[in-house]
């Protein structure tokens, strides 16, 4: 009962650990690639993922394995709507915020963010996952390791794009 209740509780601090971060970048006003309200669940679904790759490469069980890849590519598919919305909501907003999306979408940040954060983070994975849950292929430690790495890679991206971003001409 007592490591029960322990599990719970520290699901809890996980989730603010998960989304803290975002919720701390978003309340900074002063970086326009940071002001967006979906940031802290960007932060949160992306550290849900990584959790659920990260056991599934410890897990001894076959079957936890599985439903750790499942749950995952479940995360992997909610990032990739948040990204796309994430995107949106800055495109749509003020022209310097559409000029910071353009950091990640364009800019000097984009080769990092398209091959590395969606491509080998997401799209990759979440293709190599699925093979593996529909029993094509083995499981196999290569995709959630990827997961790991291109959720990483999203942290540094965003925080870095943002510093870079202001509300100032972007030239």
């Amino acid at each position: 009962m007592l490591i029960k209740n322990l599990g719970v509780i520290t699901m809890f601090f996980g989730a603010g650990i998960g989304l803290y971060t975002g919720v701390l970048l978003s309340s900074l006003g002063a970086r326009p690639l940071w002001s967006s309200s979906i940031l802290w669940l960007l932060f949160l679904i992306s550290g849900l993922s990584g959790a659920a790759a990260f056991v599934h490469v410890i897990a001894k069980n076959v079957h936890e394995r599985e439903l750790l890849a499942k749950a995952d590519n479940a995360f992997l598919i909610i990032e990739l709507f948040i990204i796309g919305l994430f995107i949106i909501g800055l495109k749509t907003a003020t022209e310097v915020q559409a000029s910071a999306a353009n950091l990640l979408l364009t800019g000097p940040y984009a080769s990092t963010f398209w091959v590395f954060v969606i491509g080998m983070g997401i799209l990759v994975p979440l293709f190599i996952q699925l093979l593996a849950v529909n029993h094509k292929i083995h499981q196999t430690p290569i995709a959630p390791l990827m997961v790991i790495i291109g959720g990483l890679i999203l942290r540094f991206i965003i925080v870095a794009a943002g510093q870079q971003s202001h509300w100032f001409a972007l030239n």
